[in-house]
């Protein structure tokens, strides 16, 4: 049997399916390995990976009873950790292809109640199946924070973190090394009487009666040792009078709580070889160490005497991934870029999951740099503590900073290090330029399968772009004129030139944003905000989504910023158009509910039109049946999978002219697609050449010229009994409402008449 034709073993007896040729390929090689980063660009089908790969690793169920329903059934427990908002997609798309029911897992208690408890693993075992939870349920959700120390409840924070005198004894006994600076400076001994310890203070007054320092540092050193001595020689614990016993507890409790708080959420590397940068510990003493095994207990070893190296964590609360971290036999990743961070809590918590089989999917495995791509491929090539054949680097921070330093390019300030006569590593940083790609193309080609478009082999639905530039309005010019002068400075009194770059940004998408704001201490003369949101831009996503509605169609509109969309969602709800909104004001299930109803289709869904946010709809979302995207960015976007005809609308004077990625969010479909895009875009210049082009006679065009730029027709003809007829007749006099009334208010504008 060819090694290609093995994924089609996945689902024999499913009509209507067949795997594509660059997807039989690509997964045949990635079951070659444990553990895969699967690339593969928008629209290739990456959700049918988060079934297939698993099961070829586990292996699948092959007979069935007599009637019984044939469908695709692993035979391990199978992880996949989806973004919330996909859940829904993830598991019809499962039971639409492979006949397979995926279990949730939204929290731990539900965790505990689908496992059973193994006394000879030491683990919680779960039945064969599918799996799936999110970043936030895996990772965050369901645990408590680690409580703040309350030094009016000593008795109840020592309940809490289980403490009990025989701590405040075992603390009390270690005073001489807990307090060895304040013995020295005393010139005493621990096991002095009070008198005693009184007396030396005194002679070291005496000493040094001119030195006012020195007197209060000694002074503060006997107040500190006072409540460790009493009028017995040696004293221990129970020696001690009522008052100092509970003072030596606040003590003791306070310095435990110290040490938990900063140990919670920390691994460690247990029983890691010398040739790792994990320090090699004995794993049974460091267990007992950290309190994970009592007294006298014995760590169970697998196999051979030496044990190989695992982690261990500290926890207070545990997450669901502290749980299920050893339950499941492959784990799959779904948009795996989420996990790159160093020491993030999802970055973290994600990695944190041992099976055996691990799988990545992302169609960005290097986001913005070339270092996000450390620990997709670290993780997905067995998560070892030391490096190894797969991955030379081991597993730490100072790791991932080597890789970086050796694949990208560096630059060193001359002049600095000159001025400042040392070669300080504070003058030289490292650049997005990748070096050594040959290097880095031999270690990352057994590790990453990157399938781009023009890669698949087959015929996907293209996309077409049209990019219409519109001018801003006469008052948008104004406030935008008013942030590009206004003096942005941040608490020492510096430029802040983020905050005003933002602040141009939301000009350019909502002259009238509430978030436009006059800088503090700032005298620039104009106004910070606009009397109107209705701009030209927005006046385009409108008639886009009128043409859309005329055909029948549905229309998605992307923006960056919730005024925006807004902004949008008012005038659509004055023209009686059925909408929704789904961005990150709302829960990820009430965004996958949204899409859900948005996915049936023209006729069927109750919403004709979406409004989402880009970074909460903007990855892994299939709306197949939609044919209209638009996108409000502030900087001009493309990337959508699937047969599209896009036109982008941008204006001439914003701040970006710049191209840069939309995020997948469409699959292929079998009809055009129009993708609009309504940006606007950024530069390095920025600031010269926007203060330039505002001046130019074309941004004072207002609103009435954009209107003449995109209404070609006097009048829309609607379609003779269209069903929608009714919403496009009301979206069309909306517009030519606010066409005739900012008409108006533009003349007015002119004359320098107030409305």
């Amino acid at each position: 049997m060819k090694p290609e034709s093995v994924p089609n073993r996945v689902a024999p007896a499913l009509r209507g399916f067949r795997f594509k040729r660059l997807q039989r390929e690509d997964y045949a090689r990635a079951a070659l390995h444990d553990g895969m980063v699967l690339a593969h660009d928008t629209g290739c089908g990456k959700t049918l990976a988060l079934f297939v790969w698993p099961a070829l690793k586990v292996g699948f169920q092959t007979e069935f009873a007599p009637g019984e329903k044939r469908r695709l059934k692993p035979l391990e427990p199978v992880l996949l950790v989806v973004p919330g908002n996909l859940h829904k997609q993830v598991t019809d798309e499962g039971m639409e292809k492979f006949h397979t029911r995926v279990i949730p897992l939204e929290s731990q208690e539900a965790f505990i109640q689908l496992s059973t408890f193994n006394p000879q693993r030491g683990t919680r075992e779960l039945a064969p199946g599918y799996y799936i939870t999110s970043y936030t349920q895996l990772t965050g959700n369901g645990v408590t924070p680690f409580p703040d120390f309350d030094r009016a409840n000593i008795i109840g924070m020592m309940q809490t973190l289980g403490l009990t005198d025989s701590d405040s004894s075992e603390f009390f006994d270690c005073r001489a090394e807990t307090c060895a600076k304040h013995y020295r400076r005393l010139d005493a001994l621990d096991s002095m009487t009070l008198p005693e310890l009184q007396s030396a203070w005194a002679a070291r007054k005496s000493q040094y009666a001119d030195n006012e320092a020195l007197l209060d540092e000694f002074s503060n050193s006997y107040h500190t040792l006072a409540v460790f001595h009493c009028d017995k020689p040696s004293p221990s614990f129970s020696d001690l009078p009522p008052e100092k016993k509970q003072t030596i507890r606040s003590l003791m409790t306070e310095n435990r709580h110290g040490d938990y708080a900063q140990s919670v959420g920390e691994s460690r590397w247990l029983g890691a070889p010398a040739s790792s940068t994990a320090a090699p510990l004995d794993v049974e003493r460091s267990m007992l160490d950290v309190g994970c095994l009592p007294r006298g207990n014995k760590v169970p070893l697998r196999g051979s005497p030496k044990p190989s190296a695992f982690k261990i964590k500290c926890v207070y609360s545990p997450s669901l991934a502290d749980l299920c971290q050893d339950s499941f036999g492959a784990c799959a990743v779904d948009e795996g870029v989420k996990m790159k961070g160093e020491d993030t809590i999802i970055g973290t918590g994600v990695r944190q999951i041992n099976a055996r089989f691990k799988l990545v999917l992302t169609a960005t495995p290097i986001k913005n740099r070339l270092p996000d791509v450390f620990r997709l491929a670290w993780w997905s090539t067995g998560a070892r503590a030391e490096a190894h054949a797969r991955f030379p680097y081991p597993d730490s921070s100072a790791a991932r900073d080597e890789f970086a330093s050796e694949f990208l390019i560096s630059e060193r300030n001359l002049s600095k290090e000159k001025e400042s006569h040392s070669k300080s590593q504070r003058y030289k940083k490292l650049t997005p330029q990748v070096c050594n790609v040959h290097r880095l193309w031999k270690m990352f080609a057994p590790i990453i399968l990157r399938r781009r478009k023009a890669d698949f082999g087959e015929e996907i639905v293209p996309k077409l772009r049209q990019v219409v530039r519109v001018p801003m309005g006469a008052e948008q010019a104004a406030v935008y004129r008013y942030h590009l002068k206004a003096r942005y400075t941040d608490k020492n009194g510096k430029p802040a030139i983020g905050a005003q770059l933002q602040a141009l940004r939301i000009a350019a998408a909502n002259a009238a944003s509430e978030l436009l704001v006059r800088p503090c201490g700032d005298g620039t003369k104009g106004q910070p905000r606009s009397r109107t949101a209705y701009i030209p831009k927005l006046h385009a996503a409108l008639k886009l989504i009128h043409q859309g509605l005329e055909r029948g169609e549905q229309a998605i509109v992307f923006s960056a910023f919730h005024d925006s969309l807004d902004a949008l969602s008012a005038r659509l709800a004055e023209a009686g158009v059925a909408h929704c909104v789904a961005d990150g004001r709302i829960s990820q299930k009430r965004c996958a509910a949204l899409a859900a109803q948005f996915k049936l289709g023209p006729g069927k869904s109750p919403w004709p039109v979406m409004l989402a946010g880009v970074d909460c709809m903007s990855e892994g979302h299939s709306f197949n049946l939609c044919n209209n995207v638009t996108g409000v960015f502030d900087v001009l976007q493309g990337g959508v999978g699937g047969k599209q005809r896009a036109f982008g609308i941008t204006t001439d004077f914003d701040p970006v002219e710049k191209t840069t990625a939309l995020p997948g969010c469409v699959a292929t479909g079998n009809e055009k697609i129009h993708h609009s895009l309504v940006t606007v875009g950024r530069d390095a210049d920025l600031l010269a050449r926007s203060e330039q082009r505002i001046n130019d006679t074309r941004c004072c065009m207002g609103l009435s010229g954009a209107w003449r730029a995109l209404d070609h027709e006097a009048s829309t003809r609607h379609r003779a009994g269209h069903a929608d007829g009714s919403i496009c007749c009301g979206l069309a006099g909306v517009l030519q409402r606010h066409r005739r009334r900012h008409t108006i208010q533009e003349r007015g504008h002119r004359r320098g008449e107030v409305f």
